[in-house]
């Protein structure tokens, strides 16, 4: 049986046993698993992604590319980069094992006994939700220079859109509670930003942050703006210079494959290029809704 996901203008096509349900346990994913609202003026890519019941295991051979100690780590065999998931507690059981090939269009998921429910009808709770979807999205973006991913709240107002860039604790869900109905919030913590030609475009994702806001529309990219929160509410424009030192700390890049890090960075070059860059400075009790609509 086979069901999709949308993120990014990339079309995840989910793929387990015959007679097995797909059991979702986010409410913020059903959005992504619709056909999007309006197609952007982007190239849609296909990735599939199959599911199997077996042991997640470490390969023995090649050595651990990267660890965030606790959660996930990743290996390299060959072209195919492979994800592990630890257990609950960081516990040295593996939740899932997750192979991405060399081409970045298809991942086989090796799902562990606690993701499956034996029943009159067996069920996988599904694996393909953060962080293992937002990992795969992160490399196949990379691949081939098509985008990449943000810590940013997005905003769309007048079918245009505006990243509002920052890491944790700098003020995105705050924003996103201030701005209310002024503009249409599509992620209070991350977005997917596209560049393909000419076309910059932002995207909603499932990731949310503190505001619980995510929605898988999209729309053209205007502008960047790098919150910091302040006593005086003001927007000033960044040179490309500034801008990347402040963009490079919310990207998400993966340093630990040197190619798909490049081609993140040259996204970012591009993107800076391209769409203009503010430091916006909000003070957290303020109306910061004309300083916002003046970025568009």
């Amino acid at each position: 049986m086979r069901h999709s996901l949308h993120l990014g203008g990339l079309s995840y096509s989910l793929a387990v046993p015959e007679g097995v349900e797909l059991v979702s346990s986010d409410p913020l994913y059903a959005p992504f698993h619709e056909f999007p609202p309006s197609l952007p003026d982007v190239p849609e890519l296909r990735v599939d992604v199959r599911f199997r019941r077996g042991v997640p295991s470490q390969l023995e051979a090649p050595p651990i590319l990267f660890d965030t100690g606790e959660s996930w780590f990743a290996q390299r065999d060959g072209e195919d980069l492979i994800l592990h998931q630890r257990g609950p507690g960081a516990s040295d059981d593996l939740l899932w094992s997750a192979r991405l090939s060399g081409d970045r269009r298809s991942v086989e998921v090796t799902c562990g006994d606690p993701l499956w429910k034996d029943g009159r009808q067996q069920s996988l709770d599904d694996p393909f939700i953060y962080p293992l979807d937002q990992l795969v999205t992160m490399m196949v973006l990379a691949h081939g220079r098509r985008g990449a991913l943000l810590h940013a709240a997005g905003v769309i107002h007048h079918q245009r859109a505006i990243a509002c860039v920052g890491i944790s604790g700098a003020g995105k869900s705050t924003l996103v509670d201030l701005l209310g109905n002024a503009v249409h919030a599509v992620s209070d913590d991350r977005v997917i930003v596209r560049v393909d030609g000419e076309e910059k475009t932002l995207f909603g994702t499932p990731w949310a942050g503190e505001a619980h806001v995510a929605d898988s529309l999209s729309a053209p990219l205007a502008g960047l703006a790098f919150l910091h929160q302040a006593s005086v509410t003001e927007a000033h424009p960044l040179t490309k210079k500034d801008a990347l030192h402040q963009l490079l700390p919310s990207l998400s890049v993966p340093w630990f494959e040197e190619q798909s890090a490049t081609d993140v960075l040259a996204v970012a070059e591009r993107l800076l290029d391209h769409v203009p860059a503010h430091e916006l400075h909000f003070k957290p009790d303020s109306d910061v809704r004309h300083v916002v609509d003046s970025l568009f």
